[in-house]
Order: C-alpha cells, then structure tokens, then sequence
C-alpha cells in the first residue's frame, strides 16, 4: 500500500502541473465578467442611443407581425385613438408614411407585413380592415381586424414625436398613415369566415 501511494503521489503532482493556467489579457490577470451597462432612463424601451429604433414581433404567438422599420409603432394607442370609450380593448399602432394616395383597400405596408406573417387580406369595411390566417385541414381560420386611423391620426403622429428620440421623430410635413391592431383575434368557420 505504501508503494502505491509513493506511485501515486508523483502521478497526481503532473496531472495538477498540468492544468493550464488561468487565462490572461495583455499579461494581467482576467478580470471578472463586467455586468452590462444599465439602459438610458431617457430612451424608450428598445431605443437604442444614437442608432434607429429596435423593432420587435407585434403579438409574437398571435399575429406575429414584424413592423419595417419605415413604420413607428405605438402601444397602447387607444386612449389616444378613441378618447372618448370608457373600455377599451388594448391597441398597437402603426404609423408610416403614406404615398399620398388612399387606397380603396389596404395600404401595401400593412398588406406586405400581413401576407409574411400568414394573413391574406379578406376584405374592408368601413374603417376596418379584415384578414384570415386559414387553419390546415379545415374550413376555419383566424380572423384579425386592423382599423384605419382616421379622425385621431393628428394626435397619433403628437404621441409619435412626443415619444420617440428627436432623432428619428416622424415629420409634422409628412403625410402620414396610421392603422390599429386590437390584440385579439377569433376563430370563425364555415359561412361565419364571410362575416366581420
């Protein structure tokens, strides 16, 4: 039993001489893992200083919509849409520039951004705008509604610049378009996906 610890002491002195030393920067020794720099107090979520806004995945599991970056998006714009319900149902908005014209339909943007997340346009009515998102294997499919933003838009595009970094704040000389995105959708089918 001596012999072996005798051994086995030596072995055990290598095998510790072996292990690499730990890893050095410029001859010092590593410093610990610097915790990342607090977020500006004075930016909005996902505005990054100095650069053009984050865009992220409107309703991701839901609608997942992913905005241009041509286009503002606003949460929780009821209150400044529809001021005068007392119970809204919770909005996003979308502000973008529009090329002067109106189209009978749906403006391209939002029917671009509609058609790479699964939706096809349905139809309009009135103010409101009506795509499905057709469910395999049956006669149902997902039905969202996007509203045009009409009477309120001045107030939307004050909130815009009111809210985003000088920098990248919409132009009061721009014509703008805004539409608004309920955070819900419902299923509908057989002769109900005719109906809004």
């Amino acid at each position: 039993m001596k012999r072996l610890s005798l051994f086995l002491l030596p072995v055990l002195l290598v095998l510790a001489a072996c292990e690499p030393p730990p890893p050095e920067l410029d001859g010092a020794p590593s410093a610990p893992s610097a915790s990342p720099a607090p977020a500006d107090p004075l930016l909005p979520p996902g505005e990054l200083a100095g650069g053009a806004p984050v865009t992220g995945l409107i309703l991701p599991g839901t609608l997942n919509l992913a905005p241009p970056s041509t286009m503002q998006v606003i949460t929780g714009c009821a209150p400044t849409i529809a001021p005068d319900y007392d119970r809204l149902p919770d909005m996003t908005c979308l502000l973008f520039e529009a090329d002067g014209s109106i189209p009978p339909g749906v403006d391209q943007p939002i029917l671009e951004m509609m058609n790479a997340a699964g939706w096809q346009y349905v139809r309009a009515r009135g103010s409101e705008r009506y795509f499905e998102r057709p469910k395999p294997s049956s006669d149902c499919a997902d039905v969202a509604a996007l509203s045009v933003v009409g009477d309120f838009l001045a107030a939307l595009v004050a909130r815009a610049m009111a809210e985003r970094d000088p920098r990248h704040a919409p132009s009061t000389n721009t014509s703008w378009r805004g539409y608004a995105i309920p955070h819900s959708i419902h299923e509908a089918c057989g002769a109900d996906r005719m109906r809004p």
